[in-house]
């Protein structure tokens, strides 16, 4: 692309997605959408709470449409107010509460692409992952060095960012899925078949957590 997760980059992955078929788009979203899944289902096992098989279906009906698949709008639809209903109680702390909620939203976020899957709607999705390894990456520092980000400006904290191995690691790997979408004229089962497998590493989402 070269694609770095900036935010200050982020029209830049907007027109290279226009490159893109639809089906090409919804891939590159969907992979990304599969590395969110094991941050909802840590919170889950960490705190007995939440259906991490509802966000499974989902993303699973959302790979189909990839496929080749109509985008059954009444069916995403009601997916995606499934989804919505997941989010833990914001009156409640528990661990991974912010991983899991932000899972739920992407999740909603690939949905909605689905029906209208314009440049636009698919990097909401790439957004998505760039707040959370952000966000994680900020409290990581805070933890180390109490206070420390309140002294940095946004550029120098987003600079700090993106030497984290958090950040490295998926900058690479969407990069690499948009290479290979690039590559390929037409989706056919075989390589959806290897895409999907290549999508997470390890059972671990782009912050760890499984």
């Amino acid at each position: 692309m070269p694609w770095n997760l900036y935010y200050s980059e982020r029209n830049i992955l907007e027109k290279e997605l226009e490159q893109l078929s639809s089906l090409h788009r919804l891939a590159f979203a969907a992979s990304i959408c599969e590395r969110f899944l094991p941050n909802y289902s840590a919170f889950a096992k960490e705190n007995g709470l939440g259906n991490p098989m509802v966000l499974r279906n989902a993303l699973d009906e959302a790979w189909l449409v990839v496929q080749g698949n109509s985008a059954n709008a009444e069916k995403i639809n009601k997916l995606i107010q499934n989804c919505k209903v997941l989010p833990p109680d914001e009156d409640h702390e528990e661990t991974y509460k912010y991983e899991a909620s932000m899972t739920c939203g992407v999740i909603c976020y690939m949905l909605s692409a689905c029906l209208e899957p314009t440049p636009q709607n698919v990097a909401q999705v790439a957004y998505m992952a760039e707040d959370i390894i952000f966000e994680t990456i900020e409290v990581e520092r805070d933890i180390a060095n109490p206070g420390c980000s309140t002294n940095m400006t946004f550029d120098e904290m987003e600079k700090d960012a993106a030497n984290h191995r958090f950040w490295i690691k998926e900058a690479a790997k969407q990069n690499l899925d948009f290479q290979k979408l690039e590559e390929v004229k037409t989706l056919d089962q075989k390589f959806i078949e290897s895409f999907r497998k290549s999508c997470v590493d390890d059972g671990k989402s782009m912050i760890d957590l499984y």
